[in-house]
């Protein structure tokens, strides 16, 4: 009787692992990346911009200072709009993107700059 006794509590502890651990596991998906110039600098304050198309959820997050973004979270699949914007560079547009669980590949996304001629102004 007291070995079933130790059987049955050895068991108990052994299901009690198992199931903690499962619901440990990762649900959501993530996205990061580098943005830089068509030159290779990194640059900081780039807006990173996520819609999830079926929902309409947006999110956004910047580059920090190494020009490294990381947006957690998301939920898995698609389609997700990416835009990437920058003061004084052309945006990047990225439609169709589908995520899965855990890791996704790294963005490493590069910009081009644009040029605005200023018009004269006569006061």
């Amino acid at each position: 009787m007291l070995k079933r006794m130790l059987v049955f509590v050895q068991v108990i502890v052994l299901l009690s692992f198992t199931v903690s651990s499962s619901i440990g596991q990762e649900t959501t998906a993530l996205l990061n990346g580098r943005v830089a110039d068509s030159k290779g600098a990194i640059l900081t304050g780039a807006i990173i911009t996520l819609k999830h198309e079926p929902t309409g959820y947006v999110t956004t997050t910047q580059t920090n200072n190494k020009g490294i973004f990381y947006i957690s979270n998301l939920k898995v699949g698609g389609p997700y709009t990416i835009k990437v914007s920058s003061l004084g560079f052309k945006d990047e547009l990225m439609k169709d993107v589908n995520l899965s669980l855990g890791n996704n590949p790294e963005l490493n996304l590069s910009l081009t700059s644009t040029t605005t001629d200023l018009k004269e102004v006569t006061v």
